[in-house]
């Protein structure tokens, strides 16, 4: 499920009016907001300090969830040095259908609050082409004005509900370190290097849970071999941009992966164990971009990297009698598991996503429609496995790359006057908690508050939450229809 909602993100997040200042937009389906604009002499505290306040609910007939946010960001800067400062605030909570060990529903309430630094980072420039940032920061890569497959290397921040249009709110901050080089005004080529392993905080809060409640086992990237690398190196012209990216590092999502402890032939059963992991990844990508004429633009990106595919560990199957044709192949499957895969029920598997997209922007409309394919390959020992589980005739869950093979989204908005403090638009694809369809209204008063509503249709996705308890509580995917409202201030 969790490789569902990457790859939905990755497609089907949306983008609205081309603005990437972070006070344009925030976390909420109606946040087309103009920077607020300071006429006169302002004090220090109105140069240096910036910041928004906002909240979000949404209310369906079966779930209900509320998002409060802070944001406070500092700025400074001298000739050569710039440091930035960002605290956030959040409380969250969600009521929302769960179903235990006995077959039982009910809803159930599950509330957090987040205060951190999201950012803290400092800026050197040693000269004209050569320059240093360091700390806790936001890394935004690829074409897209909105989501892209290169975002898929780095993580997404899942504690923010709602369609956001600024990908910057939605990815999550991690420590780095970065070198840039910019030897002409068209190149820049940027080596960062990552030396701690980063989850959000909804990840790391579900996997805590797991531990504590369910003695489930969690191995993170440790020690010396819990950095990351990459390079980056992007062409921008004025008819044609295009970059390279090359990754080290790890995936972003943990999922169980099993391996046999024991076997017993004689009884034909065997002991299993299942690690919550973040495997090692490797990645090479590729984009560019080009406008078509003064409003139109056409963008392309293609990622190639390894991942692991999952096979079933046969936990929840019954051993069959040896003398069946389908205990026979489930004995093939588990010796090919035990004495040729490394006791491992997973293998590496090969992933290429690729995704083109077209914008046209005119004074008071803004469209977008992105399109997406995924192809896996198989090296010859893992299709071998997928051969003989196929033969057991056992039904597997399916993969996400079964499901979302083909992937994309769309987003139409239109201004309602020529300020562009009204707006009314539609999407479809991933928000925020869930996939489907919305359609808004936001209005802005005053330069710095903007109130809004929307209805959507929404396929919530569970594993967003880490919600779960020792009884064996799982949350329900839930479709439904939803009204949302929101209220933004920014000072």
């Amino acid at each position: 499920m969790f490789f569902k909602i990457i790859t939905l993100i990755i497609f089907s997040s949306l983008i609205l009016y081309p603005n990437d200042d972070w006070m344009s937009d925030d976390d909420i389906s109606l946040d087309i907001v103009a920077p607020i604009k300071k006429t006169g002499s302002i004090s220090y505290i109105e140069e240096h300090i910036s910041g928004y306040t906002f909240s979000t609910y949404a209310q369906g007939e079966k779930v209900k969830k509320l998002i409060l946010e802070t944001r406070l960001r500092f700025q400074e800067s001298w000739e050569s040095f710039g440091f930035q400062a960002e605290y956030r605030y959040q409380h969250s909570y969600t009521n929302t259908p769960v179903i235990n060990n006995l077959n039982e529903e009910y809803n159930k309430t599950i509330t957090y609050d987040l205060s951190e630094f999201r950012e803290l980072f400092f800026d050197y420039r040693l000269n004209s082409q050569i320059s240093f940032r360091g700390g806790k920061q936001t890394i935004i890569w690829g074409q897209f004005s909105g989501f892209s497959p290169v975002d898929l290397l780095l993580p997404f921040d899942f504690s923010v509900i709602g369609p956001s249009t600024n990908k910057e709110n939605l990815k999550q901050p991690i420590e780095s370190y970065n070198l840039n080089v910019t030897p002409s005004n068209e190149w820049s080529h940027t080596l960062y290097y990552m030396p701690k392993f980063t989850v959000d905080f909804s990840t790391n809060e579900r996997l805590n849970y797991a531990q504590s409640e369910s003695n489930a086992l969690v191995q993170y990237p440790t020690g010396s071999d819990a950095y990351q690398l990459a390079f980056r190196s992007v062409y921008n012209g004025n008819d044609l941009s295009y970059g390279v990216t090359v990754f080290k590092g790890f995936d972003t999502i943990s999922m169980p992966y099993s391996s046999i402890l024991s076997v017993d032939e004689d009884n034909f059963s065997m002991e299993t164990q299942s690690v919550y992991m973040f495997p090692k990844r490797y990645a090479v990508a590729f984009e560019i971009s080009k406008p078509i004429n003064e409003t139109d633009t056409i963008v392309f990106e293609s990622v190639f990297q390894n991942r692991k595919k999952r096979f079933d560990n046969l936990e929840s199957v019954g051993m069959q009698s040896l003398e069946t044709e389908q205990g026979l192949a489930i004995k093939d499957y588990v010796e090919w598991v035990y004495l040729e895969n490394s006791k491992q029920f997973y293998a590496d598997q090969y992933m290429l996503i690729s995704a083109i997209g077209f914008e046209r922007s005119l004074s008071r409309h803004y469209f977008q429609l992105i399109a997406g394919y995924i192809h896996l390959i198989n090296p010859d020992k893992t299709q071998k496995g997928v051969d003989l589980y196929s033969k057991t005739g056992l039904t597997e869950e399916s993969d996400w790359t079964e499901d979302y093979r083909i992937v994309g989204a769309l987003t139409y908005l239109y201004f309602l006057n020529d300020e562009k403090t009204h707006s009314m638009g539609t999407m479809l694809g991933f928000l925020g908690s869930g996939v489907g369809a919305s359609t808004f209204y936001g209005l802005t008063l005053f330069e710095s508050l903007t109130i809004g509503c929307g209805v959507e249709y929404i396929q919530y996705l569970s594993d967003l939450s880490f919600g779960s308890s020792s009884s064996g509580e799982q949350l329900l995917n839930i479709s439904e229809l939803t009204l949302r409202t929101a209220l933004q201030w920014q000072f």
